[in-house]
This record gives C-alpha cells, structure tokens and sequence, in this order.
C-alpha cells in the first residue's frame, strides 16, 4: 500500500471511530500511531488496565484513554512532566496535559515521578498494555522495560515508541525482549512497535 493511501485509510478510520478531535493536540506520535494506539487500547478486555511511561502533553493518553473507553478501562500515566527528554527543552506540562485530557479525567491516575521510581503501589495490579515512550536513551528504555515487564499478564502488549535509527537504544532493548522468547511481535505502524506477552 502506498503512502497516499495508507494516510487516507487511516484518516476514514479516525473518522469513523469518532476521534479526529483528538488530532488538535500536538503529538511526536505519528496519526497512524496513534490510530494504533487507540485500536490496540478498545480490543483489550473488560476493565483493562493500562499504563503508559511519558505522557507530555496527553495526546496518546487520549488516544489510549478513547480505547479503553469501550472496554471500561483505566490509564495510569507516569511522567514527571518537566519535560526533560523533550527537544523543545525544559518546561512543566503538567497543566496542559490536564487540560487536554480532562474529557477522560476519570480513567487516569496521574503519577508524577520518574519512571525508575515507580512502584507496585503506584501500578495496583497487573496491567494488560503498558506503553513505552519515555527517556530514548538505552539504559533508561532498558530499565523501563525492566521494571513494567513483570506487571504485564501473559497475553498483554507492551508497545514502544520511537523504533528508529535515531533512537538505537529503543532498538536494543526491543530486540532483547523478542530474543528472551517471551514476547512475540503483533504490529509495527511505522516507529510504533507492538509485542505480546506469550510466557
């Protein structure tokens, strides 16, 4: 499929789903990927639990949040919201992220903390889609698979961001988790990469 083609096949989805008014709010996430986002979030069970490492400003919370909408899901979201990682340099986001996820304000626990702090407390319980899109860097993507891996049930997905040559780190650690043979690839769109749990 061609790109033209795949932008509008994507773009009668978002449409269709009712969740072209999520778009406004600015994303390094790519339409497609979060369309992905949002379709992975509504087949997960009844009463999925969901969390995802680095929310900036919520746009794929919001994608994530719609999804789990259908299934009467909940989204822990860990950030610390300083911006730190972001190439628009350092600044707190934490009342624009508010802002733009107030439609779905009772499905997210916010947690404002770096991610290497997280606990089993702040999580709650077992989840079944944890979403990586924190620090790039190896050692951090590393520790954050590290740390959530063990929450995910088997047949949950974990889904990192940036799978790019600019981001060799989130590569690595990508390839690690599919060499353990406990995680199986489900979907790539672009830099957003998708595994199951299978043991």
């Amino acid at each position: 499929m061609t790109f033209e083609l795949q932008h509008l096949v994507d773009e009668l989805k978002i449409y269709r789903h009712g969740i072209q008014r999520h778009m406004s709010v600015f994303s390094h996430t790519s339409r497609g990927e979060r369309l992905a986002l949002y379709q992975l979030a509504s087949i997960l069970p009844p009463n999925a639990r969901a969390l995802e490492i680095g929310s900036h400003i919520g746009s794929s919370a919001l994608f994530i949040c719609a999804g789990l909408a259908r299934v009467h899901g909940h989204l822990v979201c860990v950030d610390t919201w300083m911006n730190e990682t972001m190439p628009d340099g350092a600044k707190d986001t934490f009342a624009e992220f508010q802002a733009n996820t107030a439609p779905y304000r009772s499905m997210i626990t916010q947690i404002r903390k770096m991610s290497g702090e997280i606990t089993d407390a702040d999580i709650g319980g077992p989840l079944d889609f944890a979403f990586i899109d924190g620090d790039h860097g190896e050692v951090a993507v590393r520790e954050d698979f590290r740390r959530v891996a063990p929450w995910v049930k088997v047949g949950g997905y974990i889904a990192f961001h940036d799978l790019d040559p600019l981001f060799p780190g989130v590569s690595i650690v990508f390839g690690e988790a599919l060499a353990s043979g406990s995680w199986q690839i489900v979907r790539i769109v672009r830099s957003l990469a998708v595994l199951r749990r299978v043991s």
